[in-house]
C-alpha cells in the first residue's frame, strides 16, 4: 500500500497501543483497542469514534478502502502487531477507539423491554458472550451491574463479536441498577437454583430485566432481594450452568413467550 511499516516492538507508538491491553491504561487514556474486521465494522456502524487504524501489511485492503480518508492508519509488521494484540493469531486490522462511556441514565428502555442485567461477571469472555446473545435475541439493552471487568476489555469486544457496539449498554453499582429498574418499571427476574418456579412456567413478558450473576458469587444480595427467582431445571449432577448459557436460556424463553 506504499505506507511506512513499523516493525519494531520497541517503537513508542507500538508500546502505547500495547498498553491498551491494561484496564488502567484504558481508563486513564479513554481509549481502547478494537481487534478484527467484523468488530471494527460494527464499531464504525455504531458511530464509535475511531481515531487510528492499525493493519497488517498483507491484508485488510477492502476494509481500509471503506474508512474515511481522514482516519490515520499505520501498517504494522507481524512482530509489532503481535505486541499490540491480545490474540494468539492477531487479525489483519484493528482500531483505536475513543471510549464514549456507559452512562446508566442514558439507557432508556422502550415499553415491554427485554433487558439483560449482567451482575458482577468477572470473566470478559463470559460477559462478551452474554452481550452477543442479548443482541442476537433482540434484547433492548444490556446493563452491567457491579462491573468486575470493563466493557472496553478487548476480550469482551472479541467474545461479543462487536455486539457490544450494537446495543444500548450501561453500567453502574447494584444500587444504581435497582433504582434504574424502578424508574423504568423494569421487573427483575433472577435465574437461580433456588427459584420457586421453572423457567418456562414463569411469566417473562412485559418489561423485564434478566439478572444473571457470576459463577463464583451469584447475584448480589440487593438485586436478588427485589427480584422474582426462576429455576432452570437440571437433570445432571451439576447445580449450576455457565453464566452465558444461563443468560441465553432465560432470554430466549422470554423471547419465545413474546411471539
Amino acid at each position: 500500500m506504499g505506507a511506512r511499516v513499523i516493525t519494531s516492538t520497541s517503537n513508542p507508538q507500538v508500546r502505547q497501543w500495547a498498553r491498551l491491553k491494561l484496564r488502567r491504561e484504558r481508563t486513564t487514556s479513554g481509549r481502547f483497542l478494537i481487534e478484527g474486521a467484523r468488530e471494527l465494522e460494527r464499531a464504525l456502524a455504531a458511530g464509535v469514534d475511531v481515531e487510528h487504524v492499525l493493519y497488517a501489511t498483507d491484508a485488510a485492503a477492502s476494509l481500509l478502502a471503506q474508512l474515511p480518508e481522514e482516519v490515520p492508519r499505520t501498517a504494522l509488521g507481524p512482530s509489532a502487531f503481535a505486541a499490540v494484540s491480545i490474540r494468539r493469531h492477531p487479525p489483519a486490522i484493528a482500531g483505536v477507539g475513543l471510549d464514549r462511556g456507559h452512562d446508566l441514565d442514558s439507557v432508556r428502555p422502550p415499553p415491554h423491554a427485554l433487558v439483560l442485567i449482567a451482575d458482577g461477571i468477572e470473566k470478559p469472555g463470559n460477559l462478551g458472550a452474554m452481550v452477543r446473545t442479548a443482541e442476537a435475541v433482540g434484547a433492548d439493552a444490556v446493563i452491567v451491574a457491579n462491573p468486575a471487568t470493563d466493557l472496553t476489555n478487548p476480550n469482551v469486544i472479541r467474545a461479543s463479536q462487536g455486539a457490544v457496539f450494537a446495543l444500548p449498554v450501561g453500567a453502574g453499582s447494584g444500587a444504581d441498577v435497582i433504582e434504574w429498574a424502578a424508574t423504568h418499571a423494569v421487573r427483575l427476574v433472577v435465574a437461580s437454583p433456588s427459584g420457586s418456579v421453572d423457567l418456562w412456567k414463569a411469566d417473562l413478558t412485559g418489561s423485564i430485566g434478566v439478572v444473571v450473576g457470576s459463577e463464583s458469587a451469584g447475584v448480589s444480595d440487593g438485586l436478588a432481594a427485589g427480584a422474582e427467582h426462576v429455576r432452570i431445571p437440571m437433570a445432571g449432577t451439576g447445580d449450576s450452568l455457565n453464566a452465558s448459557v444461563a443468560a441465553a436460556l432465560v432470554l430466549y424463553e422470554s423471547r419465545r413467550q413474546r411471539t
